[in-house]
């Protein structure tokens, strides 16, 4: 029997039923009458079902090969993962001989709104700055400089209610020199003592200003080629921020790495800025105390004493003036990313 094409579709799945029936039921072929007769039936689906099975099969593949692929992409970032963890581990330090080895905890740096830490993979960016302090009982400093660290040491010369030294420098650094002995600097934001009076033997003269630099010398094992004496009279001088010479001037970079102060009189900021970024960093400097710092941090940040705010300054009179006696000169001083971290 033959079914036309024009049957409509609600006949489509009886028929394809009788087909599959007929087709589990056949025998096999002979060369009788009735495979004759079987080869001469033509069964005929609606286009528009084999559309829709066409489809749905198309449809079926894709879902399948995107699960695959979902899969092993899944599978990939796992692997990714684990050789991650594995390749930390490798270059986490291993524990002395007796230590506690503790677990490293997985690091997850998948970011999330609203969280207060954004990522929990360690870093390994050297510092910008590092504040470093010193032990003022000790002979030297007792550790290697580096050109990123900024060394602090309080009471370096004396102690901070010791006022004898600040009135002692101020006497002899003023008898040994002339009328003309203090000149204004930086476009007259303070003061210093003329290197050129009396062809700078005024420093011989000044017990304790010499003793001051041959403490300095001692003490961070400083190679010194330069000296200065600032005075600021009051809290409304400063300094501005600025680079020392050995940054700029190639000829003085030869012979000079670093730049150490020691602060007498009245508590001012020494402050630092980033050349680039503008960040400032300030560290109060103390009666007695000093600070020093190497080559990178001359060159990547400019340095100064800003001036007190006015709310903040105290009546003439009232011990507000300060001096600083600076050295520069040559030290032995690291300048790699991983010595950088050292304490």
């Amino acid at each position: 029997m033959t079914h036309n094409a024009t049957h409509d579709a609600s006949n489509a799945q009886p028929l394809r039923e009788n087909v599959n029936r007929r087709r589990r039921n056949r025998k096999k072929p002979s060369h009788g009458k009735d495979h004759a007769d079987r080869a001469n039936v033509v069964v005929s689906v609606p286009a528009d079902a084999v559309a829709d099975d066409a489809h749905d099969l198309r449809e079926n593949l894709k879902n399948t090969t995107d699960l695959r692929d979902d899969l092993l992409r899944q599978r990939a970032e796992k692997e990714h993962e684990r050789a991650r963890a594995r390749a930390q581990e490798r270059t986490r330090p291993q524990p002395k001989s007796g230590e506690a080895s503790h677990p490293t905890p997985r690091a997850k740096t998948q970011n999330k709104k609203g969280r207060n830490t954004q990522d929990f993979s360690p870093s390994l960016a050297p510092p910008g700055l590092k504040l470093v302090v010193g032990d003022a009982a000790a002979k030297t400093l007792g550790r290697k400089m580096h050109g990123r660290h900024v060394t602090y040491v309080p009471n370096f010369f004396c102690a901070e209610a010791d006022e004898s030294a600040h009135a002692t420098l101020l006497e002899e650094v003023s008898a040994a020199g002339s009328s003309e002995m203090w000149i204004p600097w930086h476009e007259k934001s303070h003061f210093i003592a003329n290197d050129r009076d009396r062809h700078g033997k005024w420093k011989q003269d000044s017990p304790m200003f010499t003793a001051v630099v041959e403490k300095i010398a001692a003490y961070f094992q400083m190679d010194v080629k330069a000296t200065r004496f600032n005075l600021y009279r009051d809290e409304e001088e400063w300094k501005p921020y600025h680079h020392d010479a050995a940054a700029v001037k190639k000829d003085k970079a030869r012979t000079q790495n670093c730049t150490i102060a020691v602060s007498f009189g009245a508590t001012r900021d020494v402050a630092f800025e980033h050349a680039k970024t503008g960040t400032t960093v300030f560290l109060p400097q103390t009666n007695g105390s000093c600070y020093a710092f190497g080559h990178d941090v001359n060159v990547e940040w400019r340095h100064g004493v800003p001036q007190v705010p006015e709310g903040l300054r105290r009546a003439e009179g009232k011990k507000c003036a300060r001096v600083s006696i600076i050295a520069w000169g040559w030290v032995d001083q690291d300048r790699d990313d991983v010595s950088s971290f050292a304490n």
